[in-house]
């Protein structure tokens, strides 16, 4: 078997390999044990190609503690690695620093890479994240964050994603943790080219999850001649403030960048979203918002104000999970800011009254809400002729299973919904891909 392996090219045979997981790839070939190999083992290239084989295009994490989970690579292996000049391939390699706040043990850790890994680091990626853990409720000294990760900004090192995460309950080591964050990301938030800012970290993606608007406002200091400012928002593209307790006034004081795209607001306080408390006029590029899961009973951002030509790039809306009654005020008066929105979801609100939604929208969520006069209030204008998903199930519209086909007859003709892919109603799919004519409905309903 060894003799065929040697016959395979080196890059073919690790190809292969990278199909087992990484923790089956160790055992098989006691990775964990080559460290301590005789060179002199023929078996020893094939363990090094497995070694290989275990990080090629995957997420790689460094930390100063062992976490269950992790594809992690330690100071010994990379120093394995060095010494014989394997270069490695991951997607990404996130520095995951445990218990942050000791400086004295997670400085040291850093001090090290950055003395003597950074650079070789750079020959495997131009991918890196950083991840800091939190273990105790105490402010964090961005100054030092800052000096620490200087090596980063001095090197054009690229960050693609920033996370502080409070985890009271991570006390202790082999702690099974969460990679989600580490894993792929969603390509439409992937930006590839990278901003550089002189001042500060190049940061393209941000997440803070602290349990606390105040811990979270200490962060975003904008004031630059401030040694806590904010050294790495100037260039972020996206943003993660979910879970972080955070009340409608606490909105005031953040100035978001302009250059955001990607917002994500949701598992929140926010109750009234409005135009004094929430600012988001400056965010032109903003694509997507999500404030799910907060206690919203207003949400009225007036543009009335703004010349006509300013073009909103906002696509898509996410307000499920909130306290809406309606919805009539976010779209009335020809709002700018959802002038392009192709997609909203209002599902698991209190609404109860239907009113027009903007013409481009091709995707709507109404799951959860209190439609019982639906067929009522249906007029030829409620929905956008365009539609391609609506999705309004267990909003007490149709009570007989035998009236599920009247009603979606009565809904398609009524509202010129002859685009219409796919309508999910009580928890079952009505799938319109073969739709030809406005006298034949080819239903197909599923009823779970």
């Amino acid at each position: 078997m060894a003799q065929v392996l040697f016959q395979l090219p080196k890059e073919l045979l690790v190809h292969t390999l990278s199909f087992l997981q990484p923790d089956e790839l160790a055992s098989s070939f006691g990775l964990h044990e080559l460290l301590y190999a005789d060179d002199g083992d023929p078996f020893t290239q094939i363990r090094q190609l497995a070694l290989w084989a275990k990080y090629l295009d995957r997420n790689v994490a460094m930390s100063n503690n062992v976490f269950e989970g992790l594809n992690q690579l330690d100071l010994l292996h990379l120093k394995y690695l060095i010494k014989y000049n394997i270069l490695i391939r991951p997607k990404e390699i996130s520095f995951v620093l445990f218990d942050f706040t000791n400086y004295a043990g997670s400085y040291k850790y850093f001090e090290v890479i950055n003395t003597y890994y950074l650079e070789y680091l750079k020959k495997f990626t131009d991918c890196f994240s950083i991840q800091l853990i939190l273990v105790e409720n105490v402010e964090i000294d961005n100054y030092l964050v800052k000096s620490m990760f200087e090596p980063f900004n001095l090197n054009n090192f690229k960050i693609n994603w920033f996370t502080i995460k409070y985890l009271p309950n991570s006390m202790t080591g082999n702690q099974q943790f969460d990679f989600e964050d580490l894993n792929d990301r969603n390509a439409e938030y992937r930006i590839n080219d990278f901003l550089k800012n002189n001042d500060g970290l190049m940061v393209e993606n941000l997440k803070l999850h602290l349990f606390s608007s105040n811990n979270l406002l200490h962060h975003l200091r904008n004031d630059p001649s401030s040694d806590n400012a904010c050294f790495y928002c100037n260039s972020l593209k996206t943003i993660d403030f979910s879970y972080n307790n955070l009340k409608d006034d606490d909105l005031q004081n953040i100035n978001f960048p302009q250059l955001l795209e990607y917002l994500n607001l949701s598992n929140n306080n926010l109750c009234f979203l409005l135009n004094h408390n929430f600012n988001l006029t400056c965010l032109m590029n903003l694509k997507v918002l999500n404030i799910s899961n907060n206690n919203i009973m207003q949400f009225n951002f007036n543009t009335n104000h703004l010349p006509s030509d300013h073009n909103y790039q906002l696509e898509h809306l996410d307000l499920s999970g909130n306290n809406l009654t309606d919805y009539q005020d976010l779209f009335k008066t020809n709002n700018l800011f959802f002038k392009n929105l192709i997609s909203i979801d209002l599902s698991r609100n209190l609404i109860s009254k239907l009113s027009s939604f903007p013409s481009l929208l091709k995707r709507i969520n109404l799951n959860g809400n209190h439609l019982s006069n639906f067929i009522k209030e249906l007029n030829g204008e409620i929905f956008p002729k365009n539609l391609l998903e609506l999705y309004i199930s267990f909003c007490r519209i149709v009570g007989e299973k035998n009236l599920y086909p009247l009603f979606i007859s009565h809904l398609i003709f009524e509202e010129n919904l002859f685009k219409l892919r796919l309508l999910e109603i009580t928890g079952g799919a009505i799938d319109y891909s073969n739709f030809h004519s406005k006298s034949t409905l080819p239903l197909h309903l599923q009823v779970l």
